[in-house]
């Protein structure tokens, strides 16, 4: 029997089911996404309140979670769920696709289980991604990407609560700065914001975000100056005041050292890349 024949056999044993009208809608936010070859990759602790997905297309990465050293495999694409931690050197420069996202329940409380699978899922939707120039098609192909990835994600994987995942002040000091990346917050004034000393604060932060709270500060602060940068038209100085920033100048050199590249190049570049 053709192999068509096989499928379509066992597919009709499913068309007993109820049709249903409603459905739980899953949404996704891209926070960042590359495709590029990497040269320099040297992260000694990494944990991320995203997701990050990674498909290394030559090899040269190695990786360390949960104790375990995995050299990716190009056939295969990686998944971390927000919080898990790994770290990770470069041994030979190597071409990787990856994407930092976050998604809405059931996929915002994920036990810390790295997730592999075939990269033929979504060869086809990277390919457009890389190569098109229509931004909202771009969007559209990477969303598409991310809803492949979290269709891997096991069902034993999924909790009710974040609890065992990180303290429950952490988290609500790391949602109050993410809804508000640009509020002009000390580490004092976040630390008694959830009744914590502020040595007891700094610990814990750097505990379970490998970062110290004023580094995770400034790096949402930038990544929220990037998305002004490339999706509208405000100026520097009001883009320096709405990120929390002293003046324009601070902004500027801080950008440039995340970025690599000044702020009003990078607008440049997102423009020219974009260009119908």
């Amino acid at each position: 029997m053709p192999k068509d024949t096989d499928f379509h056999e066992k597919l009709k044993k499913y068309a007993k089911w109820n049709s249903r009208e409603d459905a739980d809608e899953i949404k996704v936010k891209i926070y960042l996404w590359g495709f590029r070859e990497i040269t320099d990759w040297y992260y000694p602790k990494i944990c991320m309140q995203e997701w990050i997905l990674y498909w290394n297309i030559t090899p040269g990465q190695k990786l360390e979670v949960n104790g375990k050293t995995i050299y990716p495999n190009v056939k295969k694409v990686y998944l971390f769920p927000p919080y898990t931690k790994f770290s990770g050197i470069i041994e030979k420069n190597f071409i990787q696709f990856y994407i930092h996202f976050r998604a809405t329940a059931p996929f915002d409380s994920v036990r810390t289980e790295f997730i592999t699978f075939d990269s033929d899922l979504i060869k086809d939707n990277v390919f457009n991604v890389v190569s098109c120039i229509s931004h909202n098609m771009q969007s559209l192909y990477l969303t598409q990407t991310v809803l492949t990835a979290l269709s891997h994600v096991p069902q034993k994987m999924l909790i009710t609560s974040q609890k065992n995942i990180l303290d429950s002040r952490i988290r609500q000091v790391l949602e109050k700065i993410n809804k508000n990346p640009g509020a002009v917050n000390s580490i004092d004034e976040l630390a008694a914001s959830v009744k914590m000393s502020v040595n007891n604060f700094h610990r814990k932060f750097l505990k379970y975000t490998f970062l110290s709270p004023k580094q995770y500060v400034l790096k949402k602060r930038l990544e929220f100056a990037r998305e002004l940068l490339m999706n509208g038209v405000t100026n520097i100085d009001e883009i320096a005041e709405q990120t929390g920033f002293y003046d324009r100048y601070h902004f500027s050199k801080a950008f440039k050292n995340y970025f690599s590249f000044p702020p009003m190049a990078y607008r440049k570049y997102i423009k020219e890349k974009y260009k119908q």
